[in-house]
C-alpha cells in the first residue's frame, strides 16, 4: 500500500497532464484498428482444421458448392391452389421479375424444370392428361398445394453486404403473394439487423442508468461521465487489439473475422466489472474526500487502499477467461483473448493511470454535485444557529 502511494503521489499526482496524455495516446493507438473491424457469424472455419467434422465440410465445399454464390429460397403462399390461374399467372411474374434483378445469376423453379414461360404454357400442359403424367414429379418438387418453391442464385458471397441487401430488398417487394424468404444470407441477415437495431438502444439504457446510479451513490455529475467515457474508451481499445491480433493475424494467430456476438457479450460482461471496480475505488475516494475535503488526498488514499483488491479481483477474472485462449476454437479463444485484454488494461492503464491524473486535474470539480449539497447544508446550519 505504501509502494503504491508513493508512485500515485510522485508520479501521477505530481505529472497528471503528462499521464493523461500518455494514457490517452496508448488507448487511442489501441482502437484504430477497429475501423476495419468486420463481424460475423462464425462457421465451419471457426474450428480447427484437424477437426473431422471441418475435414468434412471443406471437402463438400470444395467438392460441390461454388463458394463466389449464394442460395435464396423463396417460398409464394396463396389463398387458394397454386396451380389456379391467378395465383400461378401471380407467380410466374414473379419469377419473371427475379430474373430481371441484377445480382440473379440463375433461378430454378417449375417454369426452368419444365422450360415454360408463361402460366398458360404450364396450365395448359397440365390440362393434358399424357403430359400432366409426365410433369407431376416436377410439379410436386415445386408447387404443394398452396405453396410454391424458388431457389435464386446469387452472383456474391453468401456472407456479403450484396446478398444482405438482396433479401432486404425483396421481403420489402409488394406482390399479390405472400412471399416468405429463406436461406443463409437471409438467416445472416435477420441477425445482423437484429443486433445493429436493437443494440443501440440497450446501450442507451446501460450508459443512463449507470451514469444515475452514479451520481446518486457519489453526488458528483462529472465522475459518473467520466467513468462511462473511460469505459468506453478502453472497451474500443480492446476491440481495436482483437481486430489487429485475430482479424489481421498477428502473433501467429490465424487471421479471422470477429464473431458478431463478441462485441455484444465482452461489453456487457467487461463494463459491468469495470462499473465495480470504479465504484470500488471511487466509494474510497468519496469516503476520505468527505472526511478531508482535499481531493489530491482523497484521490492518492483511495487508490492506495484499494489498489490490492481491484488488482486480486482482475488478476483472477484474467486467469480465468485467459485460460479459454488456449482453444483450438476461434470464437472461445477471442472471447477469452477479449475479455482479459479489457480487464487488464482497466486495471492498469485506466484504474492506476487515467483515473488519478482525471481527478487531479479536475480538482474540487470532481464533488460539485456534493461540494454544491454539502455547502448548502453548512449555511443551512449556520441560519439556525
Amino acid at each position: 500500500m505504501a509502494f503504491i502511494r508513493y508512485i500515485c503521489h510522485e508520479n501521477v499526482m505530481k505529472k497528471p497532464v503528462t499521464m493523461t496524455i500518455v494514457s490517452l495516446i496508448i488507448l487511442l493507438v489501441a482502437l484504430i484498428p477497429v475501423r476495419d473491424m468486420h463481424l460475423e457469424i462464425p462457421s465451419s472455419e471457426a474450428l480447427p482444421t484437424k477437426y473431422e467434422s471441418r475435414q468434412a465440410f471443406d471437402t463438400y465445399n470444395d467438392t460441390f458448392i461454388n463458394k463466389n454464390t449464394a442460395d435464396v429460397y423463396f417460398v409464394l403462399e396463396a389463398k387458394q391452389d397454386m396451380l389456379k390461374e391467378k395465383p400461378l399467372t401471380n407467380a410466374f411474374t414473379f419469377i419473371k421479375q427475379l430474373k430481371e434483378d441484377s445480382l440473379v445469376k440463375q433461378v430454378d423453379s417449375i417454369s426452368t424444370a419444365l422450360n415454360v414461360k408463361s402460366s398458360d404454357q404450364l396450365q395448359a400442359m397440365l390440362n393434358n392428361p399424357q403430359i400432366s403424367a409426365q410433369t407431376k414429379p416436377a410439379v410436386d418438387s415445386f408447387i404443394n398445394e398452396h405453396y410454391m418453391l424458388i431457389k435464386a442464385t446469387l452472383d456474391t458471397d453468401q456472407n456479403s453486404d450484396q446478398a444482405k441487401d438482396f433479401v432486404r430488398k425483396w421481403k420489402e417487394k409488394h406482390s399479390p403473394l405472400t412471399v416468405h424468404i429463406g436461406g443463409y444470407p437471409k438467416f445472416e441477415q435477420e441477425i445482423f439487423d437484429e443486433i445493429y437495431e436493437k443494440a443501440p438502444y440497450g446501450l442507451a439504457l446501460v450508459l443512463f442508468s449507470t451514469y444515475v446510479i452514479l451520481i446518486i451513490a457519489f453526488r458528483s455529475v462529472l465522475i459518473p461521465l467520466k467513468a462511462i467515457i473511460m469505459n468506453i474508451l478502453s472497451l474500443t481499445a480492446t476491440f481495436g487489439l482483437l481486430v489487429w491480433l485475430f482479424q489481421n493475424g498477428h502473433l501467429g494467430l490465424t487471421e479471422s473475422n470477429i464473431a458478431l456476438v463478441l462485441p455484444v457479450f465482452v461489453f456487457g460482461l467487461v463494463f459491468g466489472l469495470s462499473m465495480d471496480y470504479e465504484v470500488f475505488l471511487i466509494s474510497r475516494i468519496h469516503e476520505v474526500y468527505y472526511q478531508t475535503h482535499d481531493n489530491n488526498v482523497a484521490t492518492v488514499e483511495g487508490l492506495a487502499s484499494t489498489s490490492k483488491i481491484i488488482t486480486s479481483a482482475a488478476l483472477i477474472m484474467i486467469v480465468i477467461t485467459g485460460a479459454f485462449a488456449f482453444t483450438d476454437v476461434t470464437p472461445v479463444k477471442q472471447m477469452g483473448v477479449g475479455i482479459a485484454l479489457a480487464i487488464f488494461i482497466d486495471a492498469t492503464i485506466v484504474r492506476m493511470l487515467l483515473v488519478p491524473s482525471l481527478m487531479k486535474l479536475l480538482g474540487d470539480a470532481n464533488w460539485w454535485f456534493f461540494t454544491k449539497k454539502r455547502d448548502k447544508s453548512s449555511s443551512n446550519e449556520q441560519l439556525k444557529s
